[in-house]
């Protein structure tokens, strides 16, 4: 993923999260369908960065849904956050 995409992502998530943040009925979990609209990716690239421990995630006791804290997704795009340059 190039700077500009990753900055643009960011800021996109941020803006998603501050939305959910102002709202009363906040989300305490995020579904692969959330996160991978939030990303703009494929739920098999979410798969991938799971995989590679770049993604934290939650799996709950039935084994079968995967969700994400809202702390995995900031996490996530604080170790993918670059500078810009001068």
């Amino acid at each position: 993923m190039e700077e500009s995409q990753l900055l643009a992502l960011e800021e996109k998530v941020e803006g998603i999260l501050d939305k959910v943040s102002n709202s009363t009925s906040r989300k305490l979990c995020y579904t692969d369908d959330e996160v991978a609209l939030m990303f703009n990716v494929k739920k098999k690239t979410l798969a991938k960065y799971r995989n590679e421990g770049k993604l934290g995630f939650v799996k709950p006791a039935n084994g079968r849904v995967i969700l994400y804290k809202e702390q995995h997704v900031q996490d996530f795009l604080d170790q993918n956050e670059f500078k810009a340059f001068k």
